[in-house]
């Protein structure tokens, strides 16, 4: 018996898509796995304004109405504003603390950490997305302790009387192990988020792999490049400015002025007092037992 008419070809379907109240037709672009992002935007945007707009008759009009490439600029945009934000906040603050050589080669050290990373990222599989993003921006927060420690020290060598390369290698021995705990131990926080299984576990991957890696580059740089830089300083300890930049020295000597009083002052009675009042007592000692006599025993 015949149970069906099976026609092949199209049907009359009863939805309208409208776009701003007139019909539309959608189109929609995809790119492969191996495509750039914006690359194809721009491939698409430059066809549309010379082929697909110009050939289209009259009354029809061409507009792209969600472009998701737009949050991964936003992004990039955000990153690049991080960026140049944290790295004016790193010379502003060692300028004021320190020298203002020393504050350069900090930050040409945080570039060169992300240089790095950006280098070994096709190595491992890492690919500019929004995951490895947020993870380059949540690494510009973290980068810079390391780096500052290790110059700090050399410059305090340098302010006792040492001399460039005895400056920069005591310097930096002194600081090494913790410096070194210090970033292993981020490192080790970000790493169980490489084992994260599942779907989840593909895309998240790229933020422990880009941190670690900053993190890593930042400690090398930090442990031997910078140290050498700040080995070959000139002998004085304090870098003769030009006329025009004489301001950061007025300001360097209010802030270490008010510095020293905070550490003179508050800072030292808040120290003497803890101490003295939350520090276990130097002359408690246990009480020795008594021994039980015979006549008690009984």
């Amino acid at each position: 018996d015949q149970i069906a008419t099976i026609r092949d070809g199209f049907q009359d379907a009863d939805i309208v898509t409208l776009y701003n109240g007139h019909p539309a037709a959608f189109v929609q672009v995809f790119r492969t796995s191996d495509e750039q992002v914006l690359e194809i935007v721009d491939v698409v945007e430059d066809y549309l304004a010379e082929i697909g707009v110009p050939s289209m008759p009259r009354g029809v009009e061409v507009e792209i109405w969600q472009n998701d490439a737009e949050l991964l600029r936003s992004r990039i945009n955000l990153l690049r504003k991080n960026g140049m934000i944290g790295l004016a906040l790193v010379l502003l603050a060692l300028t004021l603390f320190l020298d203002l050589r020393l504050s350069w080669w900090v930050a040409v050290g945080i570039a060169l950490s992300f240089i790095g990373t950006f280098a070994v990222m096709p190595s491992l599989d890492i690919t500019i997305n929004m995951m490895s993003l947020f993870g380059l921006i949540l690494a510009i927060g973290i980068v810079v302790d390391d780096a500052i420690v290790v110059g700090e020290n050399i410059y305090k060598e340098r302010e006792q009387g040492a001399g460039p390369l005895e400056a920069a290698i005591k310097g930096t021995q002194r600081v090494a192990l913790p410096v070194t705990f210090a970033v292993l131990t981020t490192v080790t926080a970000f790493t169980p988020l490489l084992f994260v299984p599942g779907m989840i576990g593909k895309f998240l991957k790229f933020i422990p792999l880009v941190v670690i890696s900053v993190l890593l580059f930042s400690l090398l740089e930090s442990l031997f490049i910078l140290p050498h830089h700040l080995s070959h300083l000139p002998e004085h300890a304090h870098m003769k400015l030009p006329p025009w930049l004489r301001f950061v020295e007025r300001a360097q000597d209010a802030v270490q002025s008010a510095l020293r009083k905070f550490i003179d002052g508050p800072l030292d009675r808040a120290v003497r007092y803890a101490t003295e009042h939350y520090a276990p007592s130097q002359n408690t000692s246990p009480r020795p037992r008594p021994t039980p006599s015979r006549e008690n025993a009984l």
